[in-house]
């Protein structure tokens, strides 16, 4: 993997998690109880101030998953979201990382609800003892960073978004009772482009953050490029310039 200590560009995605059915949380103690490929697969609460959170492992595991759907390629996986050491084999870094998901909303009163599911025994087809869920259907907050950022990867990142948009996104437990599908909605795409470096998609779909921009001189060290609003929005039936022109630019 080539190593990003020199960066010549940080592509930032602020993301809104919109869920479309109930998303399941627990409360942390029941991670003993499960496999470890099962683990981060669990919303729960935070000890320390009781605080709902999706975590960032379990979103960048759906990304990983999703990347590894389109390019198929083990190696080319590894280079984007990292290896872990294995056999004394020396493992790689992320260059994508994933934060973890915060509720927009703290303050309401009604975050956390409860349903009762009774479910039937699969043998005698009888219902058994009912279950009590905990769950939100509130939104969340997520970030997004990618490091030296490419063409490709920006698709891809947004093939994930038309797939959530399509209702093919789920995450969490319980996926079969109804839980943990989910939306994405970008609310900021914000490009750091470093001097001298060229940028992978055409400038004018961006505005220049001057406040978070650093010049020396007449010249920018970092220019900090917004997407422009009007471009957010994903509309599968009628995709914007931006879209258009992002999908048009293949190398």
């Amino acid at each position: 993997m080539k190593e990003f200590l020199r960066l010549d560009n940080k592509l930032i995605i602020n993301l809104k998690i919109i869920p479309i059915s109930p998303l399941l949380i627990s409360d942390g103690r029941e991670m003993e109880n499960l496999k470890e490929g099962e683990r981060n697969n669990v919303y729960f609460l935070k000890d320390h101030n009781k605080e709902i959170y999706i975590p960032g492992s379990t979103l960048k595991g759906l990304f990983r998953q999703k990347f590894y759907e389109i390019f198929n390629d083990e190696n080319k996986i590894a280079d984007i979201f990292g290896q872990q050491e294995k056999d004394n084999i020396k493992g790689s870094k992320s260059k994508i990382f994933l934060e973890d998901a915060h509720l927009t909303d703290k303050t309401a009163n009604d975050i956390i609800k409860t349903r009762s599911i009774t479910p039937l025994d699969h043998f005698t087809n009888a219902p058994t003892a009912p279950l009590k869920f905990e769950y939100t259907t509130y939104p969340f907050n997520t970030q997004i960073i990618d490091y030296n950022a490419t063409l490709e990867e920006l698709q891809t990142i947004y093939f994930i978004l038309r797939d959530s948009i399509n209702g093919e996104i789920r995450i969490g437990n319980s996926k079969t009772r109804g839980f943990g599908q989910i939306k994405f909605e970008i609310e900021d795409l914000i490009v750091e482009k470093y001097h001298g470096k060229n940028l992978f998609i055409d400038e004018k779909f961006f505005f220049r953050n001057e406040d978070l921009s650093q010049k020396l001189g007449n010249n920018y060290l970092k220019e900090t490029l917004f997407l422009k609003p009007e471009f957010k929005e994903i509309d599968i039936e009628n995709p914007n310039e931006f879209i258009k022109t992002l999908f048009s630019e293949v190398k």
